[in-house]
């Protein structure tokens, strides 16, 4: 109606209905055109955002924050975000050329389980997972469950020099399960043009590190978008994208795609989520599901590398520091060499090493039927 307005407002001669003035009305209405865009083309990206924003651009601090963990804690007369599931998840890892099949279940605070099959023979391939007390990997290329209890998590990292540092609490905030406390973060705004502000908190690593914990909001969309786990000179350690939102029980905003990349060990996985069960009851009186697998031996990998701890420093209190305690200390390696080195020293100068791989019991667990 506008271009109409423009174009036959003013009295202008009959168009003439041959080619050549078939062509000259085009022309009229195409530079007409042109120049409302022209016009226009400026404010048009502010103009978006005041109107159809969930968050102004200028929103403080506490008002991003209280929003974000409305989606966690629930508020106007909607439930929060405590658990969610799905069974058919698709998993792409870098290197890999088929989707991986995949099962993944949440809980707040701690319970998490990711399992992931082979895609033609079905087999068990990966399972990662976290309970109340304590944190577990295993993979089908190493037969051994390797464990460590929540508060031996950082120094097992440290220790056992692994190369990505999967840490289960960023995971679970990384899963969308855990409020923000808004007197941890600064609020900053690098890219509020463009509807996006960060989040910003200062948290030692696993390995011991002070480490900025990054946030960053899409206040356009209302939702964070990424995670970021980086260095103060900027490093990015760890970092998970969040993509595809979809809306969930009334009004519970949940991800259908999350990326995660550890950029050291040059290691990416994406998440495609399907069909998202979400607060199911049947979830949280699941008990198997958060119960550490018997896949084989249970190796304590948060003892192994607390007792190497207090072997050096009883080593360093010694009055000589050449003694022969200093010949049975395992030299560091990754996780595997690791283990078998403690496993082969000296039974007398390394019991407590070997103890501590046998200390945590593990009971048969089929697969959950949602796993299945």
């Amino acid at each position: 109606m506008i271009l109409d307005h423009f174009t036959h407002s003013a009295p202008t001669k009959p168009i003439r209905t041959d080619r050549s003035g078939w062509v000259n009305a085009r022309l009229v209405r195409f530079c007409t055109f042109a120049l409302l865009l022209a016009t226009l083309g400026c404010s048009l990206p502010k103009w978006r955002f005041q109107k159809t924003a969930v968050l102004n651009l200028d929103a403080s601090k506490e008002e991003i924050v209280q929003h974000l963990n409305t989606n966690i804690l629930g508020g106007n007369g909607y439930p929060g975000l405590s658990s969610w599931r799905s069974s058919t998840v698709k998993l792409h890892v870098d290197g890999i050329p088929v989707a991986l099949p995949a099962s993944i279940a949440v809980q707040t605070p701690r319970n998490f389980r990711l399992l992931v099959s082979h895609p033609l023979s079905g087999g068990q391939e990966l399972d990662i997972g976290s309970n109340e007390e304590r944190f577990w990997i295993w993979t089908k290329e190493n037969p051994e469950v390797m464990t460590a209890s929540h508060d031996d998590v950082a120094i097992a990292i440290e220790e056992l020099e692994m190369p990505v540092h999967i840490h289960p609490d960023w995971l679970m905030e990384v899963f969308g399960v855990i409020p923000l406390d808004p007197d941890e973060f600064v609020l900053k705004r690098p890219n509020v043009e463009n509807g996006y502000v960060d989040l910003v908190a200062t948290r030692q690593s696993p390995l011991g590190q002070d480490v900025e914990r990054v946030v960053r909001v899409n206040l356009v969309r209302g939702h964070i978008s990424e995670h970021i786990l980086r260095l103060p000179g900027g490093k990015v350690v760890a970092r998970a994208r969040m993509d595809k939102y979809t809306t969930v029980e009334g009004n519970v905003q949940l991800p259908l795609q999350i990326s995660l990349e550890w950029p050291d060990a040059q290691m990416k996985m994406a998440m495609e989520i399907r069909n998202p069960e979400v607060n199911s009851p049947a979830l949280a009186k699941h008990a198997p599901l958060w119960t550490m697998p018997n896949h084989g031996k249970v190796v304590d990998v948060g003892a192994l590398a607390r007792a190497r701890r207090e072997q050096v420093a009883a080593v360093k209190n010694a009055t000589s520091p050449q003694t022969s305690e200093t010949q049975s200390l395992p030299p560091l390696a990754p996780v595997r060499a690791r283990i078998r080195l403690a496993e082969s020293t000296d039974p007398a100068s390394n019991s407590s090493a070997r103890t501590a791989s046998q200390s945590v019991p593990a009971e048969e667990n089929d697969l959950p039927e949602w796993a299945r």
